[in-house]
């Protein structure tokens, strides 16, 4: 007690002091002190001090009044008067509804009363459209935020589950190389590379493909809010943010997500932890895990977070292309294994006189041309069967498609400091392909891409309406050395990468039944990418007028190409998936896989690294010119130079107004995108492409309409927004024309007989040599119309949520005339959820449910999936209607530990999402062609599937510990 006393008042003199010989402090100092009597809960002296700030009207600015205000408000807190606080937090917003809390983000009582009076009082703050916190009815562009609160309550096991619930997505689920292909506003791709994903406003995207990897990686435990943002974000975010952004926000360090039943306050232990424990069916496991300091007296605040997800995956395999029956090859045909005399007599050894001995009944000649009988055809498709089921990398063939996902991050807080670093690997099958085609991914066919990111962020006030931040990041992206493609090479067509004739099978039948490019084949790829960037970024603020600009410079390292360890085109050809076990192969890929053995497939000259510096600076201001309107204007220049070639220069504008009252907004606003073509699609050389070095970005002109309103307590919210866009310059599969004299492409279209028609028209001379497959703009463009809605009500623990949308996607030719309907996306689709939290007796509950209905969908002719059959070749993916559920339950006497089950899809609803990217397989499914001269499609290398069974009924049971 005297050691207190002592310190108070040694304090109180060094106050005071300040007081006498520095008067141009304007309560900098005494609010610090008064920082450090709240630590030790001195209030009466805390009050006594500040006192002097906020009555001295003349000297004190808003902002340091407001800093005395929120430790008054924390004194109140701490003295049981609840209502004093309230009055005190409402001043504070009042005055500024832009000031952030220092300590007051550490207490939940303050941020619970501070988040009620914003709403009461501003609205919802938001900070991902403009890097900066906003409200969000007046923020320019369409916003949807979901809270932890939310996502706890609903039981969502990942991202998508959250997307599935909310307006403007069409998911479809494939459970391979992308688990989940994200359409927002109805732009279908074949990856998620045109919406930004974002985990605290740092980059998620893969630097070298641009795609998002959103599965079951991401902990949940952590996340504060989701916010999804609509329309291009290019303004602020470069050329990226093509049709949308999602900015998964986490706690802060000393920040906690508290108790979820909300009966106590956050306990004033330094150390604090959520542990989330599941398991569910098909032998999913799951461990979720957050822990952290919030030490009050403690400079330095720390979070851990990690996540471990295993799955065995739902049965897929009922489905033909997916059952890996050895029956499916008995429509293999096999009229194209031929040879002439020569070649079987060069390739073997031995003279045809000796071939008619040995082999005879298995092949016929005419000639000097030799083909199978009808024997020989028996004893290739016996050999075919008996390599496509034999054991593959040390585990007998059966079905799978496994899920193995990590994360694993950190963040150190210390003044105006935060260090974060996160790493993430997904093992996930490879899914996409048909059975013939690809091997199981327990028999080595999986994809295992890593991310580790490390990031510095830095933020200074430079006064009261000024402030800096910067954001430095450093991302190394690449593939683990799991990831295999096991390829399967029969002698039949529909065949693989090889062309085998009739000299391959009699070199089997000379070897023992063996030879080398025959069975399955692993073929390992590697790629690696690393970025270091950089942004700077200086805020105005006053109560009309907001402004913000900054400049943003990355410099990437990355490869061209996949890096591929292809075992039947290595020297010497030898298929090594014939292991003993799993610790075999598992030793074998160590040494032999694509990062230290693999090459650009197909490159044959020049180098696969590439230099990419890219800068831009942007520019936003946002001005409240009257009571109620206001507008807000921007513009962004990015440029991009790889190998010191200029590849584009672009301006990417945004402008926006409203008119906002307190029981309805109306805003509009329009933006630009671009979206910076990855150098997987520019470069890549796989599946038999030529890089095409003149394909200019992605050009999308966005315009949208929201009207949005509640009462006056924001217990009912709803909202109707409208948009349409065109996208120019979108990028497709096509042909190109380079001449024999050059490497460089000269002109391209989506298709050969279009290419070949523009090239005529020219005068141009060409050989068939001269067209190759290539990646390439379209002439013509993308156009979506739609619109969404949305309800939403909350009052005493009951919450209910409906949400619909229409979309309108189609593609058009040069001229604006509709020539397609872009596939995949329904027509309509709508959401529906409701849920309670009570209380009873010695119990706290929470139950809540979700209906998801999504509307037939498009595939086929007259789409852009021409190759797509459908459901049982239907030209189409069914409608279908899922219902989803989650109780939480929890003991008062033991509110640390609660008991979560969720069940997804429980009315064990049978439906079906569309196949990825072409979705053109078909072999066993459509009608054979009768040779192998006449055939089209009926193939299987690459052939993706064209349709994916959902996920059957899902339950996880989970325990919640919070301590």
């Amino acid at each position: 007690m005297m050691k207190r006393l002592v310190y108070t008042t040694l304090l109180l003199v060094l106050v005071n002091s300040k007081f006498i010989f520095s008067q141009n402090s304007n309560c900098e100092n005494p609010i610090n002190y008064a920082r450090d009597l709240y630590s030790i809960g001195d209030f009466r002296n805390l009050k006594s001090i500040l006192k002097n700030c906020i009555l001295n009207q003349n000297k004190s600015t808003n902002f340091e009044k407001n800093q005395a205000r929120e430790l008054f408000a924390l004194t109140a807190i701490a003295q049981d008067s609840i209502i004093g606080a309230e009055n005190i937090i409402t001043e504070i917003i009042l005055s500024d509804s832009s000031y952030e809390p220092v300590l007051g983000i550490t207490n939940y009582v303050f941020n619970e009363i501070y988040i009620k009076s914003y709403k009461n009082n501003v609205g919802t703050k938001i900070s991902s459209v403009s890097k900066r916190p906003e409200d969000i009815r007046t923020a320019p562009a369409n916003v949807e935020l979901i809270t932890s609160e939310q996502i706890i309550s609903r039981g969502y096991v990942d991202i998508i589950d959250l997307l599935s619930d909310i307006p403007g997505f069409e998911i479809s689920k494939t459970y391979s190389v992308i688990y989940s292909h994200i359409y927002q506003l109805g732009f279908e791709q074949n990856n998620t590379e045109r919406t930004l994903l974002m985990i605290d406003g740092v980059e998620e995207n893969d630097v070298w493909l641009n795609w998002a990897y959103l599965s079951r990686q991401y902990p949940i435990s952590n996340i504060k809010a989701v916010e999804v943002v609509y329309g291009p974000t290019g303004t602020m975010y470069g050329p990226r943010a093509f049709v949308g952004a999602i900015n998964i926000i986490t706690f802060p360090p000393g920040e906690r997500a508290g108790d979820f039943f909300k009966q106590r306050e956050a306990r004033n232990s330094d150390i604090y932890a959520n542990i989330n424990v599941a398991g569910g069916s098909f032998n999913t496991k799951d461990l979720d895990i957050t822990i952290g300091n919030t030490m009050a007296k403690s400079k330095i605040k720390y979070q851990v977070t990690g996540r471990f997800y295993r799955s065995d995956e739902h049965d897929e395999f009922i489905d033909t292309f997916y059952n890996y029956d050895a029956a499916d090859l008995d429509g293999f045909q096999y009229d194209h294994v031929v040879s002439t005399v020569g070649e079987a007599e060069a390739s073997t050894g031995k003279s045809i006189d000796q071939l008619l001995t040995d082999y005879g009944n298995y092949f016929v000649q005419s000639g000097d041309n030799l083909s199978l009988s009808s024997d020989g055809i028996t004893r290739a498709r016996e050999a075919d069967v008996e390599a496509y089921t034999r054991s593959i990398n040390g585990v007998p063939l059966q079905p799978s498609n496994h899920t193995d996902n990590f994360f694993i991050g950190a963040k150190l807080a210390f003044g105006n400091f935060l260090i974060g670093y996160r790493t993430w690997k997904k093992i996930e099958g490879f899914g996409q392909y048909i059975d013939l085609d690809v091997a199981p991914s327990k028999n080595g066919s999986v994809w295992a891409p890593s991310n580790t990111t490390v990031y510095l962020k830095f933020n200074q006030s430079l006064g009261e309406n000024l402030d800096f931040s910067v954001l430095s990041s450093f991302k190394n992206h690449k593939l683990g050395r799991e990831s295999n493609r096991v390829n399967f090479i029969p002698f039949a067509y529909p065949q693989n990468f090889s062309s085998n004739s009739l000299s391959d099978f009699f070199n089997y039948l000379e070897n023992g039944n063996k030879i080398d490019n025959h069975g399955w084949k692993n073929r390992l790829y590697f790629y690696q990418a690393t970025q270091g960037r950089t942004e700077a970024r200086i805020n105005y603020n006053t109560e009309k007028i907001n402004a913000l600009i900054g400049a943003d410079y990355r410099i990437t390292s990355t490869q061209g190409d996949y890096q591929v360890y292809d075992e039947i085109n290595s020297d010497p050809t030898i298929f090594s998936t014939t292991f003993n076990s799993e610790a075999e192969y598992e030793n074998y890929i160590a040494i032999n896989n694509g990062q230290l053995r693999g090459y650009p497939s197909g490159q044959t000259d020049g180098f696969n690294a590439y230099l990419i510096n890219s800068l831009g600076v942007f520019a936003q201001t946002s001005v409240n010119f009257a009571k109620n309107f206001g507008l807000t204007a921007g513009v962004r220049y990015d440029s991009k130079n790889v190998r010191q070639i200029r590849l584009f220069d672009v301006y990417t504008p945004r402008f926006g107004l409203y008119y906002n009252t307190e029981l309805f907004t109306i805003k509009g606003n329009y933006s630009k995108g671009y979206q910076n073509v990855s150098l997987w699609t520019r470069f890549s050389t796989g599946a038999g492409r030529y890089p095409n070095n003149i394909l200019v970005p992605e050009e999308n002109d966005y315009f949208d309409m929201t009207i949005m309103g509640g009462n006056k307590s924001r217990t009912f919210e709803w909202k109707l927004n409208g948009f349409s866009y065109k996208v120019k310059n979108a990028v497709t599969s096509g042909k190109g024309y380079v001449p024999s004299t050059g490497t460089n492409v000269l002109e391209t279209e989506t298709s050969e007989d279009e290419l070949v028609a523009i090239l005529d028209a020219q005068g141009v001379s060409y050989s068939s040599d001269e067209i190759y497959s290539m990646n390439v703009n379209i002439k013509g463009y993308y156009q979506v119309n739609g619109s969404t809605f949305s309800l939403k009500y909350r009052k005493n623990g009951f919450n209910v949520f409906a949400n619909g949308t229409f979309f309108d996607p189609n593609q058009l030719d040069v001229n604006n005339n509709k020539t397609s309907r872009i596939a995949d996306i329904a027509t309509l689709k709508g959401n529906f959820g409701l849920g309670k939290k009570m209380s009873l007796g010695n119990f706290n509950l929470n139950v809540s449910s979700r209906l998801n209905w999504v509307g037939e969908r498009q595939v086929g002719d007259g789409t852009t999936k021409s190759g797509s059959l459908g459901y049982e070749q239907s030209g189409k993916i069914p409608s279908y209607l899922i219902l989803n559920g989650n109780i939480i339950i929890g003991h008062k006497k033991f509110s640390q530990v609660k008991l979560n089950i969720s069940g997804a899809n429980i009315l064990n609803t049978v439906y079906f999402h569309p196949g990825p990217r072409s979705a053109n397989g078909d072999y066993g499914l459509a009608a054979a062609e009768a040779t192998w001269s006449d055939t089209v499609n009926n193939q299987i290398r690459f052939d993706f599937v064209p349709y994916v069974r959902q996920r059957a009924r899902f339950l996880v049971f989970k325990l919640i510990f919070d301590f």
